[in-house]
């Protein structure tokens, strides 16, 4: 655990456990038992790193407005006011809370920053606020902290909007304020950092859901926090993936391999109308290194994919003496779902490659509507079976709502609960796409459940075809001989870098899913 300095959320050393805030205020208390100081002791480190970042993130700046509400984030923001003060900064305090109203350490530090001659000034303002221009001016925001568990009101509503509103720089302490430490959700309303600083440990909602929409850029210290207190303390409840811990061992290939030895991908899909989703996948398991890969799907899609990609094998269903069944036998992998559709023709494929993986328990990468049908059988056909863990499911909000049941909102209010219920429900690895995707690996071979967050991936993934090209990936890895917790983990970060590298180059708007093709088969040649 790093715990000097500043660390940037794209740094290799960020950290990687992941906790709620019940367990990092758990953890707090911990580290001033075992390292005997006080919280006041931590306020005083917090705050001297958020003076640092200041002036390494805006060293043009040299007039800093901090909002300051009642608990010991507040206190965090007085005491760097008492700081930046004292290296000659202006410094304005806005009061959300009254002097009076503080109690304990926030009140202590607001009288350092009172005796320091820091002008204060009572929300709601009287009068205007005067903001000078952005290069030389910063707004901290030290109004709300992790513990905050119901819905943004009165006096913070209206300073929160306020906040949002002035074109300014803006940092925050800890956590957006408004923003939901646990879900990654805005509590009716939370503030929009350019720049937020975390203390102590990683909170899931400073990376999941909305986050991205609020946090701005990440950067990290566990002040006096020892690797004694993560032993001891509560256990994280995610740990975070990206490329540098998760890359597939597929390559250097041996100099006498063949394509036998890469596996079989068979991807079932593409219905009239839904042909680009299948040849998506199909393209993108042969960039991830499937050594075979075929598709079943409409006979009348055959030019046009044999055109695409004359590396594939096209299954036609409307071929004279159409018979899936011995192709299933040869596959080291199954896909199914991309472009599928909702037809009786895409429910009796969808029938036969069930009863299959059932029987024999290839892996198998369920995704699209696939994902629909399996929520319409008559019971969870997975839970309890020996080969539950074998399958993949790859849904979005909507689909993981499908799954469950219920209506999207209870997915995108709280992503890791949706996300534990379809695993427990189906017994399946699962990876819940979007924001900071999460991923449950099912119980396989003595081990228990396990939550991943994926950390790689931009706004530009949000076109059509990236679940697709998804899926591809997961399935190439299972074809070539990866576990399905390792495959699963594997294909998120490597979809998800793809994207970060595609964007760099081409830019996040009008990114298209076959843009990643190129940089998936870069990211697996090392």
């Amino acid at each position: 655990m790093e715990t000097g300095g500043l660390c940037r959320a794209s740094s290799e050393n960020f950290p990687r456990d992941i906790f709620l805030s019940t367990d990092v205020q758990a953890l707090d208390n911990l580290a001033m038992e075992l390292g005997g100081f006080s919280a006041f002791d931590l306020m005083k480190e917090a705050s001297a790193l958020c003076k640092e970042l200041i002036e390494h993130n805006w060293p043009d700046c040299n007039s800093v407005t901090i909002w300051a509400g009642g608990g010991n984030n507040a206190g965090d923001g007085y005491l760097l006011a008492s700081l930046l003060n004292a290296s000659g900064f202006e410094v304005t305090v806005i009061q959300i809370v009254p002097s009076v109203e503080l109690k304990g350490d926030a009140s202590t530090a607001m009288e350092s920053a009172r005796d320091a001659g820091i002008l204060f000034r009572g929300w709601p303002l009287n009068g205007a606020l005067s903001v000078k221009k952005s290069s030389d001016h910063l707004w901290v925001d030290a109004m709300l902290g992790i513990g905050l568990n119901r819905p943004v009101e009165d006096n913070f509503l209206n300073a929160i909007e306020y906040f949002n509103h002035v074109a300014v720089p803006k940092l925050s302490i800890d956590i957006p304020s408004g923003l939901c430490s646990n879900t990654g959700v805005p509590l009716g309303r939370a503030v929009k950092a350019d720049v937020t600083m975390t203390f102590l440990a990683l909170k899931l909602g400073l990376l999941t859901g909305d986050a991205s929409d609020y946090v701005g850029e990440l950067f990290f210290n566990a002040l006096k926090t020892s690797d004694e207190v993560f032993s001891r303390g509560p256990a994280p409840i995610a740990r975070r993936i990206d490329i540098h811990d998760s890359k597939p061992a597929v390559s250097p290939r041996k100099q006498s391999a063949h394509k036998g030895v890469h596996g079989h991908t068979v991807l079932i899909g593409g219905d009239y109308n839904f042909g680009g989703a299948a040849i998506l996948a199909a393209e993108a398991a042969v960039a991830a290194g499937s050594g075979l890969v075929s598709i079943v799907t409409r006979s009348c899609h055959r030019n046009a994919f044999l055109a695409r990609s004359p590396e594939l094998m096209v299954v036609g269903t409307e071929d004279p003496r159409f018979n899936m069944n011995p192709l299933l036998q040869k596959a080291t992998s199954i896909i199914i779902g991309p472009g599928l559709g909702r037809s009786d023709w895409g429910q009796s494929l969808w029938a036969e490659a069930l009863a299959y993986q059932q029987a024999s328990g290839c892996g198998m990468v369920v995704d699209a509507d696939a994902l629909r049908f399996l929520a319409e059988e008559p019971a969870p056909v997975l839970d309890g079976s020996d080969y539950s863990s074998k399958v993949l499911l790859t849904p979005h909000a909507g689909e993981a709502s499908a799954l469950l049941g219920k209506e999207t909102r209870h997915v995108v209010k709280n992503r890791l609960a949706a996300l534990r219920e379809i695993g427990a429900r189906y017994g399946a690895n699962v990876v819940l796409k979007g924001s900071g995707s999460l991923i449950y690996l099912a119980p396989s071979n003595g081990d228990n459940s396990d939550i991943k967050l994926c950390s790689e991936g931009n706004a530009g993934m949000a076109s059509a075809g990236m679940g697709d090209v998804l899926s591809g990936i997961a399935g190439a890895f299972l074809a070539q001989g990866l576990t399905c917790r390792a495959g699963l983990c594997a294909s998120v970060c490597v979809h998800g870098e793809a994207a970060d590298q595609a964007a760099e180059d081409l830019g996040q708007v009008g990114l298209k899913a076959s843009d990643l093709l190129l940089y998936i088969r870069r990211l697996l040649n090392f």
